[in-house]
C-alpha cells in the first residue's frame, strides 16, 4: 500500500481527472440528456474501478450536478466540484476571481483542500493578495518565489507550519491568470 502522503495525493489528481472525464464527455449526434447521464455512468465507473486499483479500499459515491461525494468504509471522505469554494475554506477568494474546481479531502483526521480559479489580473497581484490573506490568518509571512516557466511568470508562496503546508500559484495561461491554493496536512 502507498504511503498516506502519496496515496492522499495519487487520489486528489485522479480525482480531478475524472471528474474531469465525467464533466467533459458527450457529444457528438446523441441527445444531451442521453449523453450526460451515460457521461455519469461512464465516470461512476471509472471512478470505483480507477480508485479502488489504487487503493485497494471501496468507496460509496453521491454524484450531483456540478459535485461528485465519496466515502470509503473507515469514514474518510472527498467532495469535488465545480464552480464552488467548500464552505469552510479559510482563505478569501480572490476577487476578481472565477472557481473553477474545489475539493475537500477528509482522511484520518485530516483536512486537505484545493482551490482553483481564473482571474485577468496578473500573476504578481493574486500573489500579494494572497501573500496579506496568508499573514492575516495568523500564519506569517509566506517565502516567496517568482519564476519564469514557458514566457510565463510563476508565482509561487509557500507557508510551512508544523502540521499544514499552504501553497499559492499563480501563472498565465491561454491570456488569464490561472490561480491554485492548496492546504495539505503533512503525513
Amino acid at each position: 500500500m502507498l504511503p498516506r502522503m502519496k496515496l492522499r495525493l495519487l487520489l486528489s489528481f485522479s480525482l480531478l481527472f475524472i471528474f474531469g472525464c465525467m464533466c467533459c464527455c458527450g457529444g457528438g449526434s446523441v441527445p444531451d440528456e442521453v449523453s450526460e447521464e451515460i457521461s455519469e455512468e461512464i465516470g461512476e465507473e471509472i471512478a470505483e474501478k480507477w480508485l479502488e486499483a489504487i487503493s485497494g479500499e471501496d468507496f460509496d459515491y453521491e454524484v450531483e450536478e456540478g459535485s461528485i461525494s465519496m466515502e470509503n468504509p473507515d469514514g474518510g471522505s472527498v467532495v469535488m466540484s465545480v464552480d464552488e469554494v467548500p464552505e469552510d475554506f479559510p482563505l478569501p477568494v480572490y476577487e476578481p476571481a472565477t472557481v473553477t474546481m474545489s475539493s475537500h479531502i477528509e482522511h484520518q483526521g485530516q483536512v486537505s483542500m484545493m482551490l482553483a480559479f481564473t482571474t485577468p489580473d496578473s500573476p504578481s497581484e493574486v500573489a500579494d493578495f494572497y501573500e496579506k490573506a496568508l499573514e492575516k490568518e495568523g500564519l506569517g509571512k509566506p517565502s516567496r518565489m517568482t519564476t519564469t516557466t514557458a514566457g510565463n511568470t510563476v508565482e509561487i508562496l509557500i507557508v510551512e507550519e508544523d502540521d499544514v503546508t499552504w501553497s499559492v500559484t499563480a501563472t498565465i495561461e491561454n491570456g488569464e491568470t490561472v490561480g491554485s491554493i492548496m492546504i495539505i496536512p503533512k503525513p
